[in-house]
């Protein structure tokens, strides 16, 4: 079981998340749209400017390379990837992306992120009360936070309110420092990936280094809303198209498992004796006091509200997310960690 006392900062409260895994690339020039939608699975002439969206970077194969937010500044996009490739994407994108400049920013820049329920009133400690009309996927640029300057998009993978923000390399300690001391009101404290892998579990945003890792097509990842039929060539789209025309032979699909204790990931999926697909990510839920998963399942059998064995023990299909987070019930122009009778307390 992970941490349960982070997990709980955020669903309860507010926790800092360090975010030094994602790589982080500008693009611009003249075809850095077009270069773009080579390379995504979106339409990028849809994405208004100081807007940010979240895709899929594609194989050839169409099997995930990397799961991107990219945001529009005008001029030029900003590309945050998380990849399980281990290896810097610039040379892949230099390659694919032709007709834009493409640059690394990793080394020049700093990224925490900051989530929970309670993220928007850590905050407005130090971004004053614009930070509160922020909706999701919306950016507010340099950001005065004492003498330091911060891009902040409100942006995250746990399903609460969340934050990433953004400096300069060199500024990163003093922007840590300055969160924690206004954080202090509403106990903010570090925490770590594993944690942040279990909310994203709860809400079925993607892990690249899970179901990403295991799934074939992007398609079996159930993201056929994403895609575009009309923006032209990308990388991956014959096989995207393939899969659409022919249909998926597996589908991703989340599970609730009886026990205590979560089966391992790679585990078979059986109906009666027979292999019907694998358990792809699995973890203890401390909201439903219930170990729960993903499996990719052979189509067939990928329907919510059916019971089938893994490891001697019963799981059953269920819809997604697996649960209501607690942001959903914030109001902030009433509400506040100080007054609501449920949040973090030490």
């Amino acid at each position: 079981m992970q941490n349960k006392e982070e997990y709980e900062r955020l669903r309860l409260g507010a926790g800092l998340t360090d975010l030094s895994s994602y790589q982080v690339f500008e693009m611009s020039g003249a075809g850095a749209t077009d270069s773009l939608n080579r390379i995504t699975l979106a339409d990028m002439t849809r994405l208004p400017i100081g807007r940010a969206l979240c895709t899929y970077m594609l194989k050839e194969d169409a099997s995930l390379l990397a799961d991107v937010l990219i945001w529009n500044q005008g001029g030029r996009f900003v590309v945050f990837a998380e990849t399980n490739q281990g290896e810097s994407l610039l040379p892949w994108i230099e390659e694919h992306a032709r007709g834009a400049a493409a640059r690394d920013l990793g080394p020049e820049v700093c990224l925490l992120g900051v989530d929970g329920p309670f993220a928007w009133e850590v905050l407005k400690e130090l971004t004053g009360v614009r930070i509160l009309g922020l909706r999701y996927l919306e950016t507010m640029t340099d950001q005065k936070m004492g003498d330091l300057t911060v891009d902040i998009i409100r942006a995250g993978k746990t399903g609460e309110f969340g934050y990433i923000l953004k400096c300069r390399a060199q500024d990163g300690a003093a922007l840590r420092a300055r969160l924690m001391e206004a954080g202090q009101p509403f106990h903010l404290a570090p925490c770590g990936p594993k944690v942040v892998d279990l909310c994203k579990l709860e809400n079925r945003f993607t892990n690249v280094f899970k179901e990403g890792a295991a799934a074939k097509n992007v398609l079996e990842l159930n993201c056929r809303v994403q895609v575009s039929t009309d923006k032209g060539d990308y990388v991956g789209r014959d096989a995207v198209e393939k899969c659409m025309e022919e249909g998926i032979s597996r589908r991703l699909i989340g599970v609730k498992i009886e026990g205590e204790k979560a089966p391992v990931e790679g585990s078979a999926v059986c109906y009666k004796g027979a292999h019907i697909g694998e358990l792809v990510a699995a973890d203890y839920s401390w909201t439903l006091n219930s170990p729960i998963g993903l499996a990719l399942m052979s189509s067939e059998y990928a329907y919510v509200g059916c019971e089938y064995e893994v490891d001697g023990t019963t799981l059953k299909t269920v819809s997604a997310p697996f649960i209501f987070n607690k942001s959903i019930q914030i109001r902030p122009q009433e509400d506040s960690f100080k007054t609501v009778d449920w949040s973090f307390k030490q």
